[in-house]
């Protein structure tokens, strides 16, 4: 009964051991601002995908993504929903690498573009770094890659799509 209490042991320690590694994998470029729970949701977001293409059925899922805010713009886009109809939306571009990331809230609601802007800018204010978690859309032509965001996250505080 010793030994095999003593195996579970040793085992729980090789399993901590190993989920502890692909933690600080995973988080190796988080700017120190993730934490377990930012862990936890990313495990969670693979039980669901957070868009589905409806022609391909294509699915993507939420991934925390972290740049330093130097390379950050906060702008307002307009999207068209029809010939007659456009609405302002909130967006982040973001520029890594030689490589231009635009973080876009889903289109299907309206959104407060100057409020929700003003608190993103808040968010960032001195901070050095910002993660968002998101799910990647498509690159357009210019190759930028698109995502929606679900979360923002900084030392300074958190944003919700939600």
């Amino acid at each position: 009964m010793r030994k095999t209490r003593s195996a579970l042991y040793v085992l729980a320690a090789i399993i901590t051991a190993g989920v502890l590694s692909i933690m600080i994998l995973f988080f190796s470029s988080d700017y120190s601002i993730l934490g377990i729970n930012d862990f936890k949701d990313a495990i969670k977001s693979y039980e669901s995908p957070a868009i589905t293409i409806p022609q391909t059925g294509k699915a993507y899922y939420d991934k925390w993504k972290c740049f330093n805010t130097k390379n950050i713009e906060i702008l307002k886009g307009e999207v068209s929903f029809s010939p007659d109809t456009w609405r302002s939306v909130p967006l982040i571009n973001a520029h890594s690498n030689k490589r231009s990331f635009y973080f876009e809230v889903p289109h299907e609601r309206e959104w407060d573009s100057d409020s929700v802007t003003k608190y993103w800018k808040h968010l960032i204010g001195e901070e050095r770094s910002i993660c968002f978690f998101a799910a990647y859309l498509q690159t357009d032509t210019d190759g930028a890659f698109i995502y929606f965001i679900n979360k923002i996250k900084t030392k300074t505080g958190y944003w919700d799509a939600d």
